[in-house]
């Protein structure tokens, strides 16, 4: 952990903590697991690398008690690891309590599918993810209950089935807070998928997707590749850089283009959208007009990611600044100045005229 890494998890540290390992990147099968932050760009960086033939609550509660000498005591809005809770109680032993504590949403789905094979039929197999899928992504708390309270007794009575839910009920029907989607609304994370990105970036661009005999050339790729990270880091913030969130809210913007503002009904509080494609609506609501942060959308007049709400999955879960959002925009815009284009106006936005 260097000055840099250091900086950014002093900086950064308060939002959002993920921490993962990974197999198969030296001879000696050590794991190397990574602890991460998002940056204003919601970029991952990692802060703090181990390298470690073992994953239990003692090895990590030292490497938290080095971290914690260097950066100070953290913490997080949201700590998120894997289903191992050895990352968490580790944490606990060292650093403050998170206000929230999430699985990883891909974890808990491989962890799934990997136990369906508890049920015989295949089709029951299909049907029981899907229900599984509907049940994890429903936003609505009562719905929730009422979903796996069902799917619960009616599974339970089928013979072919009765193992997995015995399975589930075990791992994760206490611990729903967890994983289901109505429980994390906001939280600003879903996945550990910036680790999972850098582990792959190590492992096939800095490691060349082969094995490192000797753990000092290991150390070496790791800290080129911190170097490199640090480097991009300062193009972003002195260059600017269209960054995967950037490129986001980009690619909303235009499908919401293709939307009728007739879907919008302003409420007391907020606005409601009705769905495109489904009988839903969703409320828009404002939360932050005095954030500054760079993920902004230039065609909805510099409007940052953080300035409204939506209870859409897009925006509620995956912490995008979704359609909905954009068409208010569009809506507010529009309502102010009628006279104006909105459309001419966002791609004048996106492609200035230079002469």
């Amino acid at each position: 952990m260097n000055s840099g890494q250091c900086e950014m998890l002093e900086k950064y540290g308060s939002d959002c903590i993920c921490i993962d390992g990974t197999h198969g990147l030296n001879s000696y099968d050590f794991e190397l697991h990574t602890l991460l932050v998002l940056d204003d760009m919601r970029q991952g960086f990692p802060c703090a690398f181990l390298l470690s033939n073992r994953s239990d609550k003692e090895v990590l509660t030292i490497f938290f008690e080095y971290v914690k000498l260097s950066a100070g005591n953290i913490t997080p809005n949201v700590f998120m690891s894997d289903i191992c809770e050895s990352y968490f109680n580790a944490w606990l032993e060292v650093m403050s309590r998170p206000k929230l504590r999430l699985y990883c949403t891909w974890h808990i789905d491989r962890a799934w599918r990997k136990n369906l094979s508890k049920i015989g039929s295949k089709e029951k197999q299909a049907d029981v993810y899907k229900q599984l899928r509907i049940i994890l992504q429903e936003t609505d708390s009562s719905a929730f209950h009422i979903m796996i309270q069902e799917f619960c007794t009616k599974n339970s009575s089928d013979p072919e089935t009765i193992e997995f839910i015995n399975y589930f009920k075990d791992n994760y029907l206490k611990n729903f807070k967890l994983w289901a989607y109505c429980c994390r609304l906001q939280a600003g994370l879903n996945t550990n998928m910036h680790i999972e990105r850098i582990h792959r970036t190590i492992k096939y661009i800095y490691f060349r997707g082969r094995n490192i005999k000797r753990l000092d050339k290991c150390i070496h790729a790791l800290m080129t590749f911190v170097r490199d990270k640090l480097f991009d880091r300062l193009i972003v913030l002195n260059k600017g850089k269209i960054s995967s969130k950037l490129a986001t809210i980009r690619s909303r913007h235009k499908t919401s283009l293709e939307m009728s503002l007739n879907l919008i009904v302003s409420v007391e509080n907020g606005w409601q959208v009705a769905s495109s494609n489904c009988n839903e609506l969703y409320l828009i609501q404002e939360v932050d007009i005095n954030c500054k942060c760079q993920l902004i959308c230039t065609g909805c007049g510099d409007v940052c990611l953080h300035h409204y709400s939506c209870t859409c999955i897009d925006a509620a879960i995956k912490w995008n600044m979704c359609k909905h959002i954009h068409l208010v925009c569009k809506f507010r815009h529009e309502k102010d100045q009628p006279g104006i284009n909105s459309n001419i106006e966002f791609l004048l936005h996106i492609n200035p005229r230079t002469n």
